[in-house]
C-alpha cells in the first residue's frame, strides 16, 4: 500500500512541476515585446489525456527578421492561419513563445493535485489498517490449554 501511495505521489509531483513549467512558457516576458504571429501547421498527438495539438508559429521580429518555433502542446484546438500571440526578447528572439490563452497547464496542475490527495488517501486507510490490527493484535487473549 505505501508503494502505491509513493507511486502516485512521485505522479503527482511530476504532473504539477510540468504543468508550472508549461505555465511559465506561455507567459509574456516582463520586458519583451509582443506581436502578432501566424500559424504554419498543427500536429495532433493524443497523450493518453485527450488531444493535443502542437503548431508551428512564424512571426516577424522588430528588426523585420522572420522566426519560426514550435508552441507548447494546447488541449485546444490549433488552426493553420490562425493568428497567435507571441513574447520574445529582443535581444533573443530565439526565445519566443505563443501566448495564446491555451491553458495545458491547468489540467496538468489538476492531475497532478487530484492525485497528492489520492496519495494521502491512501497512506490514511493504510496508517487505519495497520492501526487496527495492531489493536487486533493487542487485545487478543491468549488461549488456555
Amino acid at each position: 500500500m505505501i508503494l502505491a501511495a509513493l507511486a502516485v505521489g512521485v505522479f503527482s509531483v511530476s504532473r504539477v512541476a510540468s504543468g508550472l513549467t508549461d505555465r511559465s512558457a506561455i507567459e509574456p516576458f516582463a520586458n519583451g515585446a509582443m506581436t502578432t504571429g501566424t500559424v504554419l501547421s498543427v500536429s495532433e498527438a493524443d497523450y493518453k489525456t485527450g488531444a493535443s495539438y502542437i503548431a508551428i508559429i512564424t512571426f516577424t521580429d522588430s528588426s523585420g527578421i522572420q522566426h519560426t518555433f514550435t508552441a507548447p502542446a494546447s488541449p485546444q484546438p490549433v488552426y493553420a492561419s490562425e493568428p497567435a500571440q507571441v513574447s520574445y526578447l529582443p535581444t533573443d528572439p530565439l526565445s519566443a513563445h505563443d501566448v495564446t490563452a491555451r491553458p495545458a497547464w491547468q489540467a496538468e496542475v489538476g492531475q497532478g493535485s487530484l492525485g497528492a490527495v489520492t496519495a494521502t488517501a491512501i497512506l490514511a486507510l493504510g496508517a487505519l489498517r495497520w492501526r487496527r490490527s495492531r489493536s487486533a493484535v493487542a487485545g487478543a487473549e491468549p488461549e488456555s490449554r
